[in-house]
């Protein structure tokens, strides 16, 4: 985990390697749905930073852990 700033500026959390099950699950508790391209958790396009956030949907594989996931944070 480490902190970055997006194409559009947002400062986020990007999380690594973390598993599409556990990226819908927080997905859920933090916009109230499971869409990686619409909120505050997204997920994330690119290689390194600036990251271009919301590139596609969580997908549908429940044991890929190659998942890239940014949450947006206000500070």
């Amino acid at each position: 985990m480490n902190f970055a700033q997006t194409t559009d500026k947002a400062n986020v959390l990007v999380i690594k390697t973390i598993p599409a099950e556990l990226s819908i699950a927080i997905d859920r508790i933090v916009d109230g749905k499971a869409d990686g391209t619409d909120g505050d958790f997204l997920t994330a396009a690119g290689a390194s930073s600036p990251y271009t956030p919301g590139g596609s949907d969580w997908g549908t594989d429940p044991t890929n852990d190659d998942t890239k996931a940014l949450w947006k944070m206000e500070f």
